[in-house]
């Protein structure tokens, strides 16, 4: 089975109703579903310490870096790893060569993204390290303007994410 990048559906999330879906659990989920051939249950993924796995996938990637005068290109259904520092500070999967999915998409992307909710958005949308943009961060005191939400992108082949996914949640 492909990775793929949708939001879950009602079926889906009939078990995870109290879990609030983070990106990590969202992107680990997918992963799950095309390693395994079924959407997990809560037991599957709950309990695998999920930033040091994506930390750790991250390794295997290839950094993606800011394009003079294009989109950034992405190899579809590959798993896309915001870090910041050290640490993977989001997650998501390529729909398309410059698009990506997942949940929590927010302040990593010029266009809204939808906190524990699922949203798609363009690479030309990125919010690169170098740039700022306007977040809105409340009604009453308005946008804010704040720098990207981390350093630097990797992209890691769906094989390569998947096997290191396998072995986490066998242990």
């Amino acid at each position: 089975m492909t990775l793929t990048c949708a939001a879950f559906g009602a079926a889906e999330l009939a078990e995870w109703q109290n879990v609030p879906i983070a990106c990590h659990t969202a992107t680990a989920c997918r992963l799950h579903e095309a390693e395994f051939s079924r959407f997990p249950r809560i037991d599957d993924i709950v309990g695998t310490p999920l930033q040091p796995l994506f930390t750790r996938m991250a390794g295997f990637g290839q950094q993606v870096m800011k394009p003079a005068h294009a989109d950034a290109a992405l190899v579809p259904h590959s798993v896309v790893i915001f870090m910041r520092g050290e640490h993977a500070a989001h997650s998501c999967i390529a729909s398309a060569i410059n698009r990506v999915g997942g949940y929590n998409q927010t302040n990593f992307f010029t266009s809204a993204g939808v906190a524990h909710g699922y949203s798609e958005h363009d690479t030309a949308d990125l919010v690169w390290n170098t740039q700022r943009t306007q977040v809105a961060t409340s009604v009453v005191n308005g946008p804010t303007t704040q720098a990207s939400n981390y350093g630097m992108l990797f992209q890691v082949p769906e094989n390569v994410a998947r096997a290191i996914l396998r072995e986490a949640v066998q242990k």
